[in-house]
């Protein structure tokens, strides 16, 4: 039993695009559009394009499939050819937060799953993810890290599965970061030598290097919260964390690639440990609050919920609250709590054992959050 995780690019897509003849639009100039980004008349040409290869995928057979998208191409060749082999396995197509990206993958994934009952193959789009500029493509890899610690590292803890990346396809340089990733989260990487179907197989580094990072990030662990968050921070701050882990234009820092994975492998274990003050200013602490939390200082999942949630916290206020996902969902109160009478806001704690809130009120002019209670959420 076995996952494979395979990035996703255009190539089916350029391939049709190859055999007609050359307009006006072309797939390589619009591959970084959603769909809300293209004008009726670029997604009237994208959309010929796919339902040409989405009618052509409904009938290629192996071969086909490897001349069709280069993804199912080194994919099949990691089967030798026979796609039974991949049965058991579960299958994840990577692809860009972009129209064709997303539409190319699907295609990969539901010609996988033609091939018998048993196949499991399912798209993960990673959110903002497209090359138009550095910073969204930063944040979008930091997503990715993290899905990879919460999602692929807990399969690579059970002993019946082998993790295989699947790099042939996509962005180089989402490649090149996944071929980092790899190094922590696959048990072995695969590409395909161009024109051929000998496989470049790069195993898992025999080695272990956490325990060094874990201890740099508990030395420096209010830095490095800060910055996955996008908190600034002073070159003081970051005085004594090794560069690699650090980004820099010598203004500003925000964490490299390596920061990233590194604190996605590690936050679980220091969030579940203990409540951590908030590394935000303006997110103040009352003893109320506290005195509600005791009793869950041993519910490792509750801390790791509660510290998550002030992380949001945080980058809600810093956004002037536009940034405010399902998980926070900051909100006015509706009907008032008496043990907290002057609270205005509430958000979500979590749901694992009951659906808990934080009261708290929010001074939506200065961007202040002062946090009262943590209660079960009020019935009625």
């Amino acid at each position: 039993m076995g996952c494979v995780i395979s990035t996703c690019g255009t190539s089916g897509l350029t391939n049709i695009e190859s055999r007609g003849k050359r307009g006006e639009f072309s797939v390589l100039k619009l591959a970084n559009k959603t769909k809300e980004e293209l004008t009726p008349e670029e997604l009237s040409y994208l959309d010929g394009l796919l339902g040409l290869l989405r009618e052509e995928s409904m009938t290629w057979d192996a071969a086909a499939a490897k001349r069709g998208s280069a993804e199912l191409n080194s994919l099949l060749a990691y089967y030798d050819n026979q796609v039974l082999k991949g049965a058991a396995n579960q299958h994840y197509f990577i692809s860009s937060d972009t129209y064709v990206g997303k539409e190319c993958a699907q295609i990969a994934a539901d010609w996988l799953t033609l091939q018998g009952d048993d196949f499991h193959a399912e798209v993960h789009t990673v959110p903002g993810l497209n090359t138009n500029d550095y910073f969204s493509f930063k944040e979008a890899m930091s997503e990715l890290a993290k899905w990879c610690a919460e999602f692929i590292e807990p399969m690579r803890a059970d002993p019946r599965y082998v993790v295989a990346f699947n790099l042939n396809g996509g962005f180089k340089s989402v490649q090149g970061f996944m071929q980092t990733l790899g190094m922590f989260y696959a048990d072995e990487t695969f590409y395909q030598f161009q024109g051929t179907d000998a496989l470049l197989r790069i195993p898992r580094l025999p080695i272990d290097i956490n325990t060094e990072v874990r201890i740099e990030i508990e030395r420096h662990f209010d830095a490095y919260r800060k910055l996955s968050i996008g908190l600034p921070v002073t070159s003081a701050e970051v005085e004594g964390i090794h560069e690699s882990m650090l980004f820099t234009d010598g203004k500003d820092y925000t964490l490299s690639a390596w920061g990233e994975i590194f604190w996605s492998r590690f936050k679980r274990m220091f969030y579940e440990e203990s409540f951590k003050k908030p590394p935000y200013i303006d997110i103040r602490i009352k003893s109320s609050f506290l005195k509600d939390l005791k009793q869950f200082e041993q519910d490792k999942q509750a801390l790791y919920s509660v510290n998550e949630r002030l992380d949001d916290l945080a980058r809600y206020l810093l956004t002037k609250v536009k940034y405010n996902p399902k998980r926070l969902y900051v909100h006015q109160i509706i009907s008032k709590f008496k043990e907290a009478p002057d609270c205005t806001d509430e958000f979500y704690a979590w749901s694992h054992c009951g659906a808990w809130r934080v009261f708290c009120i929010i001074d939506k002019s200065s961007y202040i959050a002062e946090l009262h209670r943590l209660v079960p959420h009020p019935k009625g």
